[in-house]
């Protein structure tokens, strides 16, 4: 389910929040059909700026270099500032379904998350990157208020995880029971990991998708690359870290001891003792060709020689086995991603994740 989400058009006009469109192109709102925000200044950035006084944002000038880069933040809601964050998807496009508390994308322009305020009425907000192109407690809900202030000293959970590729299969991670949901503020305080927000899954709680038709399902070769952390060094015997839908093509804790990573997908695979480190994970499946690969922060790892099953990716589970919450493990999430491929350009793609949340 998609909530609040709108885009940015740069040959139709500009779209903002709420639906609100202004002028019939490009050319047009720059020469001024439009006001953008409510206080912000306008710069004479070029002639077409001059002319229309266009102004963008609520609190920030807008900046000709982050416009044309496509930025997300437009609208009632958001500041338009300049970046030079290297965004993955502009690299590394392709990806079948994606969840960040960083924005993927300069062409994204929806909510990173919704966010279950643990107070009376139980309140739910859409919370948007911040100047920083990530959540934080400065992230606005759209309207210009911003997670900090609408938070106050109350704890946060996470009901949507939005998926960040916009493709048409509809794959939003989301949880509707309030005893299931993970936590992202504790306190009025943003949940961490290494300076970068992370969802917090206590061993009672996950995400999951919708279940894909067969006709949708992405057939093998497919790869998912994760941010985790475990919260403890012994977590239960074969708690679940991610699992497709289509089952036996997962990622759990094994059962031995000490205990390690195992690729459930006919393929045992072990990365060595679990820690309670933060690391960047990539498992790539491609039964067909019978491969299987696990890396750990950029190295791959040692695995076992099962074959592993052709399984088609139809959704996925984030923090159990199931969507009944079979096994639900004790784990942060700070990052998914999946791309129908075996990660050409891995070292790429790790570089980018590792360049932002400092991993190894």
């Amino acid at each position: 389910m998609r909530i609040g989400k709108s885009r940015l058009n740069l040959t139709a006009g500009i779209r903002l929040s709420k639906n609100i469109f202004f002028g019939d192109g490009i050319s047009g709102a720059l020469a001024g059909r439009g006001i953008f925000g409510t206080t912000s200044q306008a710069l004479a950035i070029s002639p077409q700026f001059a002319q229309g006084a266009a102004t963008f944002g609520t609190t920030s000038a807008a900046q000709l270099p982050y416009l044309a880069q496509g930025a997300n933040t437009f609208g009632l809601d958001h500041n338009a500032t300049a970046s030079s964050a290297t965004f993955l998807f502009d690299d590394y496009p392709g990806a079948t379904a994606a969840y960040s508390v960083r924005l993927l994308s300069s062409t994204y322009s929806g909510p990173l998350v919704r966010i279950r305020k643990d107070t009376g009425g139980q309140p739910e907000k859409d919370f948007y990157p911040d100047s920083n192109n990530e959540l934080s407690l400065s992230s606005s809900d759209g309207g210009g208020t911003t997670l900090g202030s609408w938070i106050g000293s109350n704890d946060g959970y996470i009901t949507v995880w939005y998926e960040q590729t916009e493709n048409s299969l509809g794959l939003d991670l989301e949880q509707s029971s309030a005893s299931a949901q993970p936590q992202i503020v504790i306190s009025g305080s943003l949940n961490v990991l290494n300076s970068k927000a992370s969802l917090n899954f206590d061993g009672s709680n996950w995400l999951n998708t919708v279940s894909l038709d067969v006709a949708d399902g992405i057939t093998q070769p497919w790869s998912v690359t994760h941010i985790g952390k475990s919260n403890t060094a012994t977590p239960d015997a074969f708690d679940g870290i991610w699992a497709n839908q289509n089952l036996e093509a997962r990622l759990l804790f094994d059962g031995s001891t000490p205990r390690n990573l195992l690729i459930q997908c006919n393929f045992n695979g072990a990365d060595g003792a679990v820690d309670t480190d933060q690391h960047l994970f990539n498992t790539i499946l491609d039964a067909p060709n019978n491969v299987a690969k696990l890396y750990k922060d950029n190295t791959q790892q040692s695995l076992s020689s099962n074959t592993p099953a052709n399984r088609a990716f139809r959704g996925l589970i984030l923090a159990a086995l199931n969507t009944g919450g079979t096994l639900a493990s004790n784990y942060q999430f700070q990052e998914v991603i999946l791309y129908p491929n075996e990660l050409d350009d891995i070292n790429g793609i790790n570089t980018n994740i590792n360049d932002f949340f400092t991993i190894y």
